[in-house]
């Protein structure tokens, strides 16, 4: 019969010691950030996913942060196209009115005051910035889309965000998009090219009727379906008031008339991108929280599991010292015995 040194007893009481103080330092650290996942070595497999997991709910969070500011992008670009609309629409009143002939040459001189108002506004929408940048420049959104004369000096450049998976939205609405427009002109009317339009003629000049003379010969033609800026209709109908040609005024009319109806286009296009948006929103939402749910199935533990294991290795803890205690603290005599 082999017998059991004091040694060997010492190091068995030890190791079980030392393996109870392990599990319950565990246990206790899950229960104070109730992690089931504290290393890879616990789930290797269960760690890989978590990272994964991880890493999708990131990209979650910045497409949401994303769909936001493409959100507030359209909805800043929405409200400049709807003023854009208001000012088109007070323009045709004046054109419908003005095209009989009812209406003598100081009054339409005196209302071309208000056109010329209009165009200034149109100018000051077209040059609409959020933040640092002009909304309508493309991508040389550090300089103005138009200048003075009207003339664009953007470019066709699309700003795209991604705000879902591989999905792209373009953010912005270029100048050349929303001020120009598709016309069936057949004649430019511009005797006024040259005069300024805060210079208005007065009644029965020497001028006014050189310009009329000036009308009355201007055969300029352009091609059909010529791309023609608001700017350039707003103008023409100017010079029209101020030379008293309604006739003139009435063919504008077609023209006012396409830039409304291009004008609700872009506001459907922004409508629908605001739409997609949304609908990616909702996506990438659901998206989070199954795979938060996903993650804290392998990562989070059971509270409920957790607090009765820590309490069974507390008991078995005691357990064991009780044990230590006895075998340890034997004296010489009972070893005698």
């Amino acid at each position: 019969m082999s017998r059991v040194s004091e040694n060997s007893s010492h190091q068995s009481v030890g190791h079980s010691l030392s393996k109870a103080k392990s599990k319950l330092e565990d246990l206790q650290v899950k229960g104070s950030n109730l992690k089931n996942v504290q290393k890879p070595s616990d789930d290797p497999i269960g760690s890989t996913d978590v990272l994964l997991l991880r890493s999708r709910l990131a990209d979650s969070d910045q497409y949401m942060k994303n769909a936001h500011m493409a959100k507030t992008s359209l909805e800043y670009t929405e409200n400049a196209v709807s003023d854009i609309f208001d000012l088109l629409l007070r323009a045709k009143e004046i054109a419908v009115a003005q095209s009989s002939s009812i209406f003598t040459q100081e009054s339409r001189i005196n209302i071309a005051e208000e056109v010329k108002q209009i165009r200034s506004q149109l100018m000051s929408i077209a040059n609409k910035r959020l933040g640092n940048r002009y909304i309508f420049s493309g991508h040389k959104s550090l300089d103005p889309a138009f200048n003075k004369e009207g003339k664009y000096q953007g470019d066709d450049g699309k700003t795209q965000i991604e705000v879902g998976k591989d999905f792209f939205v373009p953010t912005n609405l270029t100048g050349k998009e929303v001020f120009f427009v598709k016309t069936n002109s057949e004649k430019k009317f511009t005797p006024l090219k040259d005069q300024p339009l805060n210079n208005l003629p007065t009644l029965e000049s020497e001028q006014s009727r050189e310009l009329a003379s000036m009308e009355e010969n201007a055969d300029e033609s352009i091609p059909k379906s010529n791309d023609v800026s608001v700017f350039e209709v707003l103008e023409n109908m100017y010079n029209a008031l101020v030379t008293d040609n309604p006739k003139i005024i009435q063919t504008l009319l077609s023209d006012l008339d396409s830039f409304q109806e291009h004008v609700v286009r872009m506001r459907t296009k922004i409508g629908s991108l605001s739409n997609s948006i949304q609908y990616s929103e909702f996506n990438t939402d659901k998206d989070k929280v199954l795979n938060e749910s996903q993650r804290s199935q392998i990562e989070d533990s059971d509270v409920a599991e957790l607090f009765g294991s820590i309490q069974k290795q507390q008991s078995i803890m005691d357990a064991t010292y009780k044990s230590s205690y006895g075998l340890l603290n034997r004296n010489l005599l009972q070893f005698i015995k």
